[in-house]
């Protein structure tokens, strides 16, 4: 839940970041709206969950290596 909360968080600011530059160039007077922010929040969680999981698996192979080469020498 902290997960979700935090990519919630750093998705709404950079969402506001974005919206706040758009103004700046005068393209009106965007903001970020609630599906927006969810759709990033979501995106980011996705991408940690993704990273996660490859980095479990590269782990096991290698500290397996890393046994192997060390016997070997």
């Amino acid at each position: 839940m902290e997960d979700v909360k935090r990519a919630v968080s750093v998705a709404r600011e950079a969402l506001e970041q974005d919206a706040a530059e758009a103004r700046k160039r005068g393209w009106g007077v965007p903001t970020p709206d609630s599906s927006s922010v969810a759709a990033l929040a979501a995106g980011m969680l996705v991408a940690e969950a993704i990273n996660g999981a490859a980095e479990r698996r590269s782990a096991p192979r290698s500290a397996a290596r890393a046994r192997a080469s060390r016997s070997a020498a």
